[in-house]
């Protein structure tokens, strides 16, 4: 089959009709792109103000939290590249040294950019601008030897035991040296830890705190030549027998004063009973006699003494009672005496009123008198 292949007429408006149309399609295109140009011009623009904002935050923020000693910042100009920076020191008020915080006086003030902040010291607590004293909790055993701890407002204070003092009860209180002890006066006082001890001394017994003297128990013969031995508060004392004398009785002596007043015959009988006789040998040596007027008569209360010498066995002459004759030599008569006054002073005395020099009396009146011991 024969096939005609006709060609259609070339309409000379088609090609400026597709034109036309692709043109008319080529708007919305262009349109689009333009708004989102814009749309990105827009983002990139935001996006810089926020990066731009967001390093003046970070400054900010790094200006609040890190102290201002450590600090400085920059701010970058937005309109060149160029950066300012401003030094926030001199910005910041310090609230510390200006005074003007509120913290506790037991608080450390610590400035920061912009503020302070308040911290309690060691040994209180608190919130910075209120403090109390902690030291006894936080500081166990500062009170030692069981001192009792109290805090107070500016610090503490240790209430000591009676045997510790110093600010944490540290030192041992020498009761011994400070005299506050109670031990007795004839006790010695050992200063203890935590206290004292005492102890009778030598020859006293008892708990320490009353002490009695045993010196006559603990001391055999204390008292020597037979004297008694007697305890007393403060000591002991001996009574000693006759013719000895001395705190233990140890020094024998010749002559004895007597206490109690008898007349010349009782007298002699007293010495006589003692193993001596009313004193001749001793009144005949002037040393002697002199040593015992001086010595013993002068001190003593005023009295006459009688002694061994008398004319009873005949009128006129005068002899001692161991048969030895008066002479000028062996007696100390005052002047004047013997003179029998009335004829009936026979018996001799040391008389008072004669500055103890001899005299002749009644021998019925009563006096004390000199015993001595007779000499083999």
């Amino acid at each position: 089959m024969d096939m005609i292949i006709q060609e259609e007429p070339i309409d000379t408006n088609t090609e400026s009709s597709t034109k036309g149309k692709k043109e008319k399609k080529n708007v919305p295109k262009l349109l689009l792109a333009s708004v989102v140009t814009i749309i990105l011009i827009a983002a990139f623009a935001s996006v810089y103000v926020m990066i731009f904002q967001l390093q003046i935050s970070v400054q900010d923020l790094k200006g609040q939290v890190i102290q201002k000693e450590n600090l400085g910042g920059s701010i970058t100009n937005a309109g060149t590249d160029e950066n300012v920076y401003i030094n926030l020191h001199d910005l910041d008020i310090n609230e510390c040294t200006s005074g003007t915080h509120n913290c506790h006086q037991h608080a450390n003030c610590i400035n920061t950019l912009g503020s302070f902040l308040c911290c309690c010291k060691a040994n209180y607590t608190g919130n910075g601008t209120k403090c109390e004293s902690n030291f006894c909790e936080s500081n166990p055993g500062l009170c030692e030897h069981n001192g009792t701890c109290l805090d107070l407002d500016s610090g503490y204070n240790c209430t000591c035991t009676v045997w510790y003092m110093g600010m944490n009860c540290q030192t041992d209180i020498n009761e011994c040296k400070r005299g506050t002890h109670n031990c007795h006066q004839h006790a010695t006082c050992i200063n203890t830890v935590d206290g004292f001890l005492c102890f009778c001394n030598a020859n006293y017994s008892g708990n320490g705190n009353q002490c009695r003297s045993n010196f006559c128990s603990a001391n055999v013969n204390l008292c020597q030549h037979n004297g008694t031995c007697l305890d007393t508060p403060t000591g002991y004392n001996c009574s000693c027998n006759v013719w000895h004398t001395g705190e233990h009785c140890q020094r024998e002596i010749d002559h004895m004063i007597m206490t109690k007043k008898r007349n010349w015959t009782n007298s002699r009988k007293y010495c006589q009973s003692i193993g001596g006789d009313l004193s001749t040998w001793g009144m005949r040596n002037a040393t002697v006699r002199n040593s015992i007027i001086e010595n013993v008569l002068r001190p003593a209360p005023p009295s006459s003494y009688w002694i061994g010498l008398s004319d009873l066995d005949q009128e006129g002459v005068w002899k001692y009672v161991d048969g030895i004759a008066v002479t000028t030599n062996n007696t100390d008569f005052s002047t004047g005496q013997p003179d029998n006054w009335g004829s009936v002073q026979d018996c001799g005395w040391l008389y008072l009123d004669y500055n103890f020099q001899m005299d002749d009396s009644w021998c019925a009146g009563n006096a004390l008198a000199i015993c001595e011991r007779i000499l083999n």
